[in-house]
């Protein structure tokens, strides 16, 4: 069994993994980054001292595996998901921004995942060029989600010239 404390680890660290993975591909489109996102939440999953109870799977290739949720009169599923001991553990949405509309689909994702998973994330691949730095709403909003939806976002820029 693990406890609280060790499951915020367990978050903490996937962020950080991917906040700081070597993201080295042009990823022309969402799948190609998708992909490899699945692999890099599979490795850390696999590395960890609960590898054995913490298990990874990709939404598309392993749909059946996937809490599926239920809302609105829609179904849908986060693109990635954590499973601890089978159960619904940690949500992840892959967005690779080209566009504003991007971060609001992959929040608006996180939101509705949170009835049925424990945590989420929201990893966002930002090709955009635009104002980098944090904004005057960032702070705010990243307590929101996390105050309410037990939700963290990952942002990375990417510029490939």
């Amino acid at each position: 069994m693990i406890s609280d404390n060790q499951k915020m680890q367990f978050l903490n660290g996937l962020c950080e993994e991917l906040n700081t993975h070597g993201f080295t591909g042009s990823y022309a489109v969402e799948r190609d980054l998708h992909t490899e996102i699945v692999r890099v939440v599979a490795a850390f999953c696999s590395a960890g001292p609960h590898r054995d109870d913490i298990t990874a799977w990709d939404a598309d290739q392993w749909p059946d595996l996937v809490t599926k949720i239920n809302a609105f009169g829609r179904e849908s599923r986060p693109d990635v998901c954590v499973n601890l001991d089978g159960a619904p553990f940690i949500a992840v949405e892959v967005k690779l921004l080209r566009d504003y509309w991007g971060l609001q689909r992959g929040i608006g994702q996180a939101v509705v995942d949170s009835v049925a998973y424990e945590y989420g994330t929201v990893f966002a691949l930002d090709k955009r060029k635009l104002n980098p730095g944090k904004h005057q709403y960032d702070d705010e909003l990243t307590r929101s989600l996390w105050d309410n939806y037990r939700t963290r976002i990952v942002i990375r820029d990417h510029y490939v010239e």
